[in-house]
């Protein structure tokens, strides 16, 4: 899927529920692959190309969580937030700086343990 400049919406069913301590949200970003030692930000692609990717979860009330921070899992980038439990997220936003491909998304829920 394209990512671009305006938000591309997406409503996984079922909703996303919080299952542990921290979320993940997961990008497979085409032309990436992570240097060991090479800086986290901004995502750099093979061909040079820098990306700074913005996520955001929304609940079933509407309000918006920004996910932030960077991990990496091999090729997969990870955006992070401690979202409320009592709640389920019924969409997942995705925009970047600039144009990119993405071939999968993920959704994780991590212990601190």
């Amino acid at each position: 899927m394209l990512v671009s400049t305006g938000w591309l919406d997406i409503s996984p069913h079922p909703p996303l529920k919080v299952k542990h301590d921290i979320q993940h949200v997961y990008l497979a970003i085409e032309g990436y692959k992570y240097e060991c030692g090479a800086p986290l930000v901004p995502i750099t692609l093979t061909d040079g190309t820098e990306l700074n990717p913005e996520i955001q979860v929304l609940d079933e009330y509407g309000q918006v969580y920004n996910l932030k921070g960077l991990t990496v899992v091999g090729t997969l980038t990870g955006f992070s937030a401690r979202l409320p439990r009592d709640r389920v997220y019924t969409k997942v936003k995705i925009r970047g700086d600039q144009s990119f491909r993405c071939y999968k998304i993920y959704w994780e829920c991590a212990r601190l343990k």
